[in-house]
């Protein structure tokens, strides 16, 4: 996909900059990773400023770059200036990949051990059918905290195993 192309499906709001008819074929904040095609996030970290590793990723062959702020990069780079990195990063992502957020059937939301009852709301076919597919497998759920999970016979401790499978 054109870059172009790309932040007008996004939704990103431009700083400023170029975008040219670059085409987008990965993405990545990891200037280890940047290659021809990829359009290259510059995120600042606690330790480190991703506009630090522009340089390397350009000599890789990434040409494209979201940053923040500017960049020690030639001329021939598209450089999109946004305010907030991270946020474009989540919108061009969901972008890029089509908005698979949109194709995800949330069935409902479990609750802790202050005072809900685990069960999940809103199912049109009843709980039985959510066992169903959960023993099968056609669900997963996973908790956190000190909640508890079950599928079927299993019974686990969240805090042990993380999420079920």
């Amino acid at each position: 996909m054109k870059i172009k192309d790309l932040l007008e499906r996004s939704g990103v709001q431009l700083l400023s900059g170029g975008c040219g008819e670059e085409e987008i074929t990965a993405l990545t904040y990891d200037s280890r990773k940047a290659q021809t095609g990829s359009l290259f996030f510059c995120l600042r970290g606690a330790r480190s400023n991703g506009e630090d590793f522009a340089p390397a990723a350009y000599a890789q062959g990434c040409r494209c770059f979201v940053s923040e702020g500017t960049l020690d990069v030639p001329e021939d780079a598209d450089v999109v200036r946004v305010s907030d990195a991270r946020q474009a990063l989540a919108q061009i992502s969901a972008a890029f990949f089509g908005f698979p957020q949109r194709d995800v059937t949330i069935i409902g939301q479990g609750q802790d051990h202050r005072g809900g009852d685990g069960l999940l709301r809103h199912e049109p076919h009843g709980p039985g059918l959510r066992r169903h597919r959960l023993q099968r497998g056609c669900l997963r759920r996973e908790a956190r905290g000190n909640q508890q999970y079950h599928t079927g016979e299993l019974r686990a401790d969240a805090a042990v195993s993380g999420h079920a499978g």
